[in-house]
């Protein structure tokens, strides 16, 4: 990917490597997002009827309390009549997870790169979305939308990240995620370069 061409060699050495923490509490936060969806579904696995009722009582308590939330139960369900089980979530958490770790590190690497170098990725990532653009829309004419129409936004998403949907759907999926992180990593490039300009200190994480 793009975001490689700031990459250095690795050298073959014995020295201990320092975990980023705040990486790793970051990349923790994605995970945990996912192990919750993962042990709730686990949970509706075990008795649908009881998570139902337990889930329709809480949505009239938020209700009363003047907020609105939906039942997940029904997702549930098509997630399980799709054969997706929550080690599926887990897996698929842990993916994103690196994703995310993937942009940590490339956020810290542009603080350390020239000017020129950030200009030269900020111009590679703009011709990669292009590719990447033309390769989505060819995906998206073949999908068969008709195989969502009695799913919700939830579920669908979910199926196609996982790869459970219609075929077509899942690669443009995979694309978009691509085309997304890439666009995420040139806004990265191009706010070191804003910063530099301006003379902005570096932010401090909260």
């Amino acid at each position: 990917m793009a975001f490689e061409l700031f990459s250095k060699k690795k050298k073959e050495t014995n020295e201990t490597v320092v975990r980023d923490e705040g990486k790793a509490h970051e990349m923790a936060d994605v995970e945990h997002e996912y192990r919750g969806l993962a042990h709730a579904f686990e949970m509706y696995m075990e008795d649908p009827v009881a998570y139902r009722q337990s889930e329709n009582e809480r949505v009239q308590k938020t209700a009363e309390d003047g907020a609105f939330t939906v039942s997940d139960a029904d997702d549930y369900m098509e997630l399980y009549r799709a054969d997706v089980r929550p080690s599926d979530l887990v897996a698929l958490g842990e993916r994103m997870a690196e994703m995310h770790g993937e942009e940590y590190d490339f956020a810290e690497r542009v603080k350390k790169e020239p000017n020129l170098a950030l200009r030269g990725v900020i111009a590679w990532f703009k011709l990669e979305q292009r590719f990447y653009q033309r390769l989505y829309n060819k995906a998206i004419l073949g999908i068969d939308f008709g195989q969502d129409e009695d799913k919700s936004y939830v579920v669908t998403h979910l199926l196609r990240q996982l790869g459970a949907g219609d075929e077509h759907a899942n690669i443009a999926e995979k694309i978009h995620q691509l085309l997304t992180q890439s666009e995420t990593l040139q806004h990265m490039a191009e706010a070191e370069l804003q910063r530099r300009k301006s003379g902005t200190p570096e932010s401090v994480a909260a």
